[in-house]
C-alpha cells in the first residue's frame, strides 16, 4: 500500500475520509488477491473498552459493509487495549502479525500514534486519530506519510482552525484542555504544544489530564467560581 495523509476536519468528516481510506485499501487488496483467496478482513483496534467508541465503531462497520458485496470483507471484532501505552502496544502488535487480519485501523489516539511511529509495518494499517503529526514527530513527506502500509488522519488544521475561530466569537481569557494522562504519557509534546496552540490564538491555556469519569468532575470543578488565590485546577487521573 503507498502511503498516505489526509489532514482532518470535524469528527463526522474524520469518519468519512477514514472509510474512504479504509475502503481504498481494502478495494487494492481485494483485487490483488487471487479468486479463490479468502476475504480481506479488517482488525478495528480501541485504547480501551469504552461507550465513546462504540458510535465509531457501528458507523464503520456499517458503513464499511454497505460498501462491499457480502462476504467481500470481513470485519472482526473491535479490540481493545487497557488504555495504557503498553496495554495498546501489546493489542496493536498481536493485530500486526495475525496472518487472518489483512487491514489494521486504530480508532484511539494512543493507538494512532503508536501505529504511525511504529516504522514500516508489516501489512496496510491506517492510523484514524492523529491530533497533530508535527507535534508527535510522525512521517510527512510531499503530502503522504513516506512511510510504506502506512496511512494517518492528521487532525491539526481542524484543532488549530476551530480554537482560533471559538476565540474569535467569544474571546475567553483562559481555556483548560482536558487530555487522556496515557496519551500525554505517550505524546508528553501534547502538553506544551496545547498550550501554546492557544496562545496563538491569543489566551492562556492550563492542561488537565482526566479519563472516563474523571473528565466530568474536573469540567464541574473548572466551572465551580473560586475563591481570590484558590490555585489551579485539579487534576483528576480517573478512569
Amino acid at each position: 500500500m503507498d502511503s498516505t495523509r489526509i489532514v482532518g476536519g470535524h469528527s463526522r468528516g474524520r469518519l468519512a475520509r477514514c472509510l474512504l481510506l479504509c475502503g481504498t485499501v481494502l478495494c487494492g487488496l481485494a483485487t490483488s488477491l487471487p479468486a479463490q483467496s479468502p476475504a480481506p478482513s479488517v482488525a478495528l483496534v480501541l485504547d480501551h473498552e469504552t461507550p465513546r467508541f462504540q458510535p465509531q465503531v457501528a458507523a464503520f462497520q456499517r458503513e464499511i459493509q454497505s460498501f462491499f458485496r457480502l462476504g467481500e470483507i470481513t470485519i472482526l471484532p473491535p479490540r481493545a487495549g487497557d488504555g495504557s501505552v503498553a496495554g495498546v502496544t501489546r493489542v496493536l502488535d498481536r493485530a500486526l502479525h495475525d496472518s487472518s487480519v489483512s487491514v489494521v485501523v486504530a480508532l484511539g489516539p494512543i493507538g494512532s500514534h503508536l501505529l504511525a511511529r511504529a516504522g514500516e509495518l508489516r501489512k496496510p494499517a491506517i492510523a484514524a486519530t492523529i491530533v497533530d503529526a508535527r507535534w508527535q514527530g510522525i512521517a510527512q513527506k510531499d503530502g503522504v506519510s513516506g512511510v510504506r502500509n502506512l496511512a494517518y488522519l492528521d487532525e491539526s488544521y481542524a484543532l488549530s482552525g476551530t480554537i482560533a475561530d471559538f476565540h474569535r466569537l467569544i474571546p475567553f481569557r483562559r481555556m483548560a484542555i482536558l487530555l487522556d494522562p496515557e496519551l500525554l504519557r505517550a505524546v508528553p509534546e501534547l502538553e506544551a504544544n496545547a498550550r501554546e496552540l492557544v496562545r496563538s490564538a491569543g489566551a492562556d491555556a492550563v492542561v488537565v489530564p482526566a479519563r472516563g469519569a474523571g473528565v466530568l468532575r474536573a469540567a464541574r470543578a473548572l466551572a465551580a467560581p473560586r475563591p481570590p488565590g484558590g490555585g489551579g485546577p485539579p487534576a483528576d487521573r480517573g478512569r
